[in-house]
Formats: C-alpha cells, sequence, structure tokens
C-alpha cells in the first residue's frame, strides 16, 4: 500500500511503484522488505510424523522409572530418544508430569564446578561405582573388557569402559586397570592366565624346551595361550619353532648364529635331511638331523688346510741337488 495516496504498489524490475501518484521505492530498502513479507502468503508448517504413539512412550518412561528406582533423565533415555518426547509433548518435564511424575529441581546429574570455566565432569567415582553395582547384580560375574563394550550398547545408564579404567587408577592405561577397578568395588576377579607373573620354573622350562618344542606344544604343556609364549621368548632372547615339526634354513641359522650358506651346503650334501615343498620358497629341514649336525653347524669355519701346500719348484719336485752347479756367466765370451 502506498503512503501516499494508499494506492497498491507493484514491482516493476528493481522498484516498487505506485501508478496512482507515481511514489517509488527500491525493493532492497526495509520498507519494501516489510512490505513483501505482509504480502506473502504464510508457510505452512511441516507437521512431524509421530511413529509412537503418547500413550506407549508414557508407559516407556514409567517401565524405565521402575527400572531405574527413580525419574529417569534424559541421558537415561534410549529407545525413543529425547527428542522423540520433546516432538510429542513439547518439553520433557511435560512428559514426566503426564506419567505422573515429578521433574528433578535444580541442575540434576552434574556435579559442582572445580574451576571457572571448566565443563563438569559427569561419571563421578560414585556414579561409576553404582553402574558396575548394578550390571554385576544383572550378571553375577565380572566380564571382561570386550564383553562389556557389547554389554554397554545402548545403554546411557552404564558408564563407559575408559571410566572404569579410569576408576582403577594409573590413569586408565594397561589391561590390569580393568581388574583392579573391580577389585576396588569389592568384587572377585576370576584371575586370568595373562595377568599372572612368570615364575622361576616356567621360564626354565621354556628355555630347555625352546628350540625343541613347537610354541604350540609349550603353551599347552604350560596352560598358557600361545601369544603368552612366544612373547615370553622375545623377552628372554631365544627363538622357538613356530612350524608345524620342522625348521626353515632362515629359522636354523638365526637359531644356530652360522650363515644360511653353510644350512644350504648341508642340505645339498646330504648331512640335513629336508624337502622342499612344491611351490613353496622354503625348505622343511627335519629337526632330528638338525641334533645330529649341531656341531658339525656350528663348528668354526676352517680357513686354511692342514698339509702344507704344493710347491711348483722342478728341482724340489723332482729330487734334483742344485749345489752340484756351478753358476757360470757367460759375459766377455765369444
Amino acid at each position: 500500500m502506498c503512503p501516499k495516496c494508499k494506492g497498491e504498489l507493484r514491482l516493476l524490475r528493481y522498484h516498487f511503484i505506485c501508478f496512482g501518484c507515481g511514489w517509488a521505492i527500491d525493493r532492497r530498502s526495509p520498507l519494501a522488505v516489510q512490505y513483501r513479507r505482509s504480502i506473502a502468503p504464510p508457510k505452512k508448517r511441516r507437521q512431524h510424523r509421530r511413529l509412537y504413539p503418547p500413550e506407549y512412550l508414557i508407559e516407556r518412561l514409567q517401565q524405565l522409572a521402575r527400572d531405574l528406582g527413580r525419574t529417569p533423565r534424559t541421558v537415561d533415555l534410549t529407545l525413543p530418544c529425547h527428542q522423540t518426547y520433546l516432538n510429542t509433548f513439547g518439553t520433557y518435564w511435560e512428559a514426566l508430569r503426564a506419567a505422573g511424575m515429578e521433574p528433578p529441581r535444580g541442575r540434576p546429574g552434574w556435579g559442582a564446578k572445580t574451576r571457572r570455566g571448566r565443563i563438569p565432569k559427569y561419571w563421578t567415582e560414585k556414579r561409576v561405582l553404582r553402574g558396575m553395582r548394578k550390571l554385576y547384580g544383572e550378571l553375577g560375574v565380572v566380564p571382561n573388557d570386550r564383553a562389556y563394550l557389547v554389554l554397554k550398547k545402548g545403554r546411557l545408564n552404564l558408564p563407559p569402559a575408559m571410566e572404569i579404567r579410569r576408576f582403577g587408577g594409573n590413569g586408565g592405561r594397561g589391561s590390569v586397570c580393568w581388574k583392579l577397578a573391580w577389585e576396588k568395588a569389592g568384587f572377585a576377579v576370576p584371575q586370568r592366565r595373562s595377568w599372572a607373573t612368570w615364575s622361576e620354573e616356567e621360564d626354565r622350562f621354556l628355555l630347555e624346551n625352546a628350540g625343541r618344542l613347537t610354541l604350540k606344544q609349550i603353551a599347552v604343556e604350560m596352560g598358557r595361550s600361545w601369544h603368552a609364549c612366544k612373547r615370553r621368548c622375545y623377552d628372554l632372547a631365544v627363538w622357538a619353532r613356530e612350524a608345524r615339526g620342522w625348521y626353515t634354513g632362515q629359522r636354523l641359522a638365526q637359531e644356530l648364529n652360522v650363515s644360511l650358506a653353510r644350512i644350504y651346503g648341508a642340505i645339498h650334501s646330504g648331512r640335513l635331511r629336508a624337502e622342499r615343498p612344491p611351490g613353496r620358497p622354503y625348505w622343511q629341514i627335519d629337526p632330528a638331523s638338525v641334533e645330529e649336525n649341531r656341531d658339525w653347524l656350528t663348528a668354526p669355519k676352517k680357513t686354511h688346510t692342514s698339509t702344507p701346500p704344493r710347491t711348483t719348484d722342478w728341482y724340489q719336485t723332482n729330487g734334483v741337488n742344485t749345489g752340484d752347479f756351478t753358476l757360470r756367466s757367460t759375459v766377455g765370451h765369444a
């Protein structure tokens, strides 16, 4: 509407013009923008499609309150999520009132700030301990860290695995923190062989049988895992056979500290019994033949022959005494 003659304004390229009195205004001016908004049709608000009826949401809230023993919070919701309650009831407090529960007062779930500007920590030691006790009451045993990740999925009322490790101490670093956390909470943790220290008898057995038995045989005899025995052999700087009852040339050369050429020479000469599978780049050496020729394989290399070298002097070879000859000079003779 024209402010002068109250006539209708029409848009002509870049200006709004009143054809009654000739008044014009740029379409980018604030007055023109306000006029365009007033004559524009109202936009239709998109209606949210409800997947859950309000009765079902109220029933879920009441069931969650019975399981937790308190008024549920937004962090306790899994499915339906927090946004579903907001789309249905407007606010989460209205959803609690519709379920017959009083909303919590103040700011629940967060501790006091220890420093100005620092984000408050939600998973305090008290809440972590409460979540661990709740899970132990459901299972009856202490789960390992991998099984806990499966149990934690979709449950916001359980603390993260990293918070449990931090509860155990040492900054949450290392697998032993998981055990220390549950022991600190007062639960008996089943002893695992990976946490047990190596005794002197086990080290002695490992040193005596590292080159004679395979790692799998040693693991069965000691009651430990294959990887634990391999790691202990690495710590003790010894080699153990990982193959299926045979050596390779490279591994035997490293174990005996000899050259690979000597190993292959013993194979070709027949000292070591070995076979080469078709399509494989290595030899399968029999451990029994290695034990039989261990002294020969580890013997120092001979740098010279035991007999003196053969001379090339013709006189000495044929037994001629050179003292019987008189050397005469031919200088001055015709």
